[in-house]
């Protein structure tokens, strides 16, 4: 994290297409939309700690909840105490 706006690693990028007839306020708008959206997963997988910084990449891991816990082992019904004999 740096103090200033955008110098940090990219953890998530959009695009939104536009054409000559968007106005600076609808870029503006459309700009805030864009970056509203890729924002707030970006900061659930940072809380995660899903992001690692890389040298010069970002490496973002997959969400755990995808791949549950593997099975306990069953466990074994206790021995027979042995008899005396």
């Amino acid at each position: 994290m740096t103090a200033d706006l955008d110098e940090g690693p990219i953890i998530a990028q959009d695009v939104a297409r536009v054409d000559h007839s968007k106005t600076v306020e609808d870029l503006t708008a459309l700009g805030r939309n864009t970056e509203s959206q890729v924002l707030a997963p970006a900061v659930k997988w940072h809380g995660e700690h899903r992001v690692l910084i890389n040298g010069h990449k970002t490496v973002i891991f997959r969400s755990l909840s995808r791949y549950p816990p593997p099975s306990p082992a069953p466990i074994a019904p206790p021995r027979p105490a042995p008899t005396p004999g």
